[in-house]
């Protein structure tokens, strides 16, 4: 189920759906389907409504662990990923 983001400042620990496909090594139409038919947690950012779809990290992989895709994360990927979202809020 969806939630509705707080503070935009999280914006920066939020992934887009072509993030959430490159992590899992699927395609953005395989986690539209997760997302809708298998409960994967999003977040809706007020006032964005083409691109206000979002996912947090932690409980994407809350949610992958309990439904068993956590091995198809890729950590390479992952890790990176983390490296961009420091550099972001330091800047």
């Amino acid at each position: 189920m969806g939630e509705v983001a707080e503070q935009v400042e999280t914006l920066t620990d939020l992934m887009t759906e072509q993030q959430v496909a490159r992590m899992f090594n699927r395609s953005p139409l395989t986690v539209r389907v997760w997302r809708k038919q298998n409960g994967m947690p999003y977040v809706l950012i007020p006032g964005d409504v083409r691109h206000g779809l979002r996912f947090r990290y932690k409980r994407l992989m809350a949610w992958a662990e309990a439904t068993g895709r956590a091995s198809l994360v890729d950590t390479v990927w992952v890790a990176k990923w983390k490296g961009e979202c420091s550099n972001a809020k330091r800047q």
